[in-house]
């Protein structure tokens, strides 16, 4: 019956049935480990059983788990720009519509954090 629904298609129960013809280095499995080292995700459905390549694992996840961690960082920095030069135009728009003109020329804003909140929130529904 599991086969013919094909519930449990991509799972480790599915795997279990057949080991021999499920448990191929194709490129999507070896891409879906290579994300797992360098994001410490750590799902332990694959991982290398000899000597060399556990060690080959290990210094690759010394080099590419803190290059991750610049990446994600600037990923961040990116994303907090854009949203800061979206409110800015949006809070001139606003200020320009009620009347108000900037006292200052070079005003520096910032995101409020009420604002932040919500886009993590609203990130984190759609995960």
């Amino acid at each position: 019956m599991l086969d013919v629904e094909g519930t449990y298609k991509w799972s480790t129960f599915y795997r279990s049935s057949d080991p021999e013809n499920n448990y191929k280095w194709t490129y999507a499995s070896s891409f879906f480990f290579a994300m797992n080292v360098y994001t410490t995700t750590g799902y332990g459905s694959i991982a290398p059983e000899t000597l060399a390549g556990q060690w080959f694992v290990i210094i690759y996840g010394f080099i590419f788990v803190p290059l991750t961690l610049v990446v994600v960082r600037d990923l961040g920095q990116w994303a907090l720009l854009g949203f800061t030069k979206v409110y800015a135009k949006t809070l001139l728009k606003y200020r320009r519509w009620r009347g108000r003109k900037s006292e200052k020329n070079n005003e520096v804003i910032r995101l409020p954090i009420i604002i932040s909140a919500l886009i993590m929130i609203g990130m984190f529904n759609f995960l």
